[in-house]
């Protein structure tokens, strides 16, 4: 199954990560203004990395009060 998900920053910057059925690695790519400025192929093995990293932040943000 393909997929794609795109996410857009406070500066309009957009962030489109693309798994293709069939590919071996996420393909991450950077655009502004309609413009792709960079792309990463970003591996299972590292995608699991991320994911990790991402849920331990997460998990701790939850567990912090918010600032007064």
């Amino acid at each position: 199954m393909d997929a794609v998900e795109m996410l857009v920053d406070e500066r309009g910057d957009l962030l489109r990560a693309t798994w293709r059925d069939g590919d071996t690695a996420v393909e991450l790519s950077l655009w502004r203004d309609d413009r792709c400025r960079a792309t990463f192929q970003l591996t299972r093995d590292d995608a699991a990395r991320l994911t990790r990293l991402l849920v331990i932040a997460l998990a701790d943000g939850a567990m912090t009060p918010p600032a007064a």
